[in-house]
């Protein structure tokens, strides 16, 4: 039926689409579907719960619903931190994406403080040189960009530069966007 966990799962594919096409409200409507139908199958508190509120909440930060997308993404994180081990992943990316959404809106020491929990967690369980690391390290230097302080923003890109040099090789494309 139309309640089924493979409906909300297609929903979320199509609204990935939208969301790459630029259509966001479209993304947004059917990411609200896919979180209903989970919800209805697995409860309240499940990851995949956890995973469609992480994805509404990509959806709303181009649309500019700024305290929707914080809530979808705290939304995310609380379940993430119920359900998930602390260390997880998927918690780690709650983090960053929460703070991606405080520094859009201009709050750059919240923006700092969650990037950084998400860089702790990604240190911890992935390693000091990973992709996901360099990332994280990107994010700070962003923040620090923003903040005017170019001294802390040349030294986590330098830091994130090394990593993906070291992982990915010079002629990768994430090597190339940090170079810019």
């Amino acid at each position: 039926g139309d309640k089924h966990p493979e409906i909300a799962t297609t929903l979320s594919y199509l609204a990935d689409v939208s969301r790459n096409k630029g259509n966001y409200d479209i993304a947004v409507e059917n990411l609200q579907k896919a979180l209903a139908i989970a919800q209805d199958s697995f409860g309240q508190n499940h990851p995949t719960v956890a995973r469609y509120w992480s994805s509404l909440g990509n959806a709303y930060t181009p649309l500019n619903k700024f305290e929707k997308a914080l809530s979808a993404h705290q939304h995310s994180l609380a379940i993430s931190q119920k359900t998930l081990k602390p260390l997880h992943p998927s918690i780690a990316a709650s983090w960053g994406s929460l703070g991606h959404v405080w520094k859009i809106k201009g709050d750059y020491d919240k923006a700092l403080s969650h990037h950084k929990k998400a860089l702790t967690i990604n240190r911890k369980t992935l390693g000091k040189n990973h992709p996901t690391v360099a990332l994280n390290l990107n994010n700070i230097g962003s923040v620090w960009l923003a903040k005017g302080n170019y001294q802390k923003a040349i030294e986590n890109y330098e830091k994130s530069l090394i990593i993906n040099l070291a992982v990915l090789g010079k002629d990768h494309p994430k090597v190339a966007t940090v170079w810019s």
